[in-house]
This record gives C-alpha cells, structure tokens and sequence, in this order.
C-alpha cells in the first residue's frame, strides 16, 4: 500500500482528473454560466505542461518556468501537515491514522493584467471584472470536490475545506495571482 501522503493525493488526484465529473468538466459547465466561452483545461497526467506535484514557494514558480506561456495557468499538488488521530480516534493497529492536509493551488499568470479581459481561454467581459475567472475556478473546484458521488476511498474527506485568493504580484516579466485550496483529509493505513 502507498504512503499515507501518497494515498491522500493520487485519490485527490483522480477526483479531479475524472473526465465526466472532475475539474476540467465541472470548469466547462461552470464557465458556461459565467460566460467565459473559451476555457482552459488542466492535464493531470504526469508530465503535463500544467500541473505539478510539489510545494513550490510561489515566488519561484515563474523562475521554475512551471507555467507554460505568459498568459496561462498551472496547479500544484501537495500536503503539507500531517497529524495522528489520539486516543479512541486513532485506528488500532494501523500505521498512521489520523489527518493530513492537501493543497491545491491554481497559479494565474498574465504579462500584462488588461489580458485578463481578452485573448484565449480568458473571460471576454470588457468591464475589467478581474474576479470572473477566480470564481469559475473556485466554483468548478468546489462542485468538484463536495459532490455527493465523488468516491474518495480510502481517504474520508468530510468538507473541511478553504480557499483564499491572493492578489495579482509582479513577478520577473509579468503578473501573476495564487488561489490557494486546503482540505483535511482522514486517512488510516
């Protein structure tokens, strides 16, 4: 069996990569409804162009050269804190039983923020409404994760969830924005 943090994402991971109820699918349907025509898709298999796993400081993702143009945007996966169940909680006898936590972070990147409102795979609107696409995003996620038939054996993942959005940086030669998702996650191996 894999390791606890091992078991924590790749079930996370194809949660989010399943092509009729995962992510990209979730993000179509939901850009749909915020009028966003032309949507990017993330491609979760490894060595996609788009996604990683790994905890990068986001001040080096662009000198990591992780996202794949000026104008485009990438996810990382990881965990970070892990913490054994105590007492009647804890599965006995087991390896670990207890809590971990995962990230998933979408980075957007922009060589000039005004892209935002052209150009391909971004909102349309003229407006300047620079949240349109974060809230796709945090939308698609969240219809994503909290489905009622999302399988997530053998992780229990009960809804402790956050998500924050943090503000557009200069960065090298352009603009570049995080939002950062958390979930708790159970698991006993």
């Amino acid at each position: 069996m894999p390791s606890t943090r091992k078991v924590v994402r790749e079930t996370l991971l194809a949660v989010l990569a399943d092509p009729d109820t995962g992510f990209n699918a979730n993000l179509a349907n939901v850009g749909a409804a915020y009028g966003i025509d032309s949507i990017f898709q993330i491609d979760w298999t490894t060595g996609s162009p788009n996604f990683f796993q790994g905890n990068i400081a986001p001040d080096q993702i662009v000198s990591a050269d992780l996202i794949p143009d000026e104008a485009g945007v990438c996810v990382a996966l990881y965990t970070s804190v892990s913490q054994t169940n105590s007492g009647d909680e804890r599965q006995k006898p087991s390896i670990f039983s207890g809590k971990i936590l995962v990230h998933v972070d979408f980075y957007l990147r922009r060589r000039k923020l005004h892209i935002l409102r052209q150009g391909d795979s971004l909102p349309p609107d003229v407006t300047g409404d620079m949240e349109i696409l974060p809230d796709a995003i945090e939308d698609a996620f969240l219809t994503t994760v909290m489905a009622p038939n999302v399988d997530w054996f053998p992780v229990s993942f009960n809804g402790d969830f956050q998500c924050s959005r943090e503000p557009f940086l200069f960065m090298g030669d352009g603009w570049q924005a995080r939002i950062p998702f958390q979930l708790m996650c159970e698991v006993h191996v």
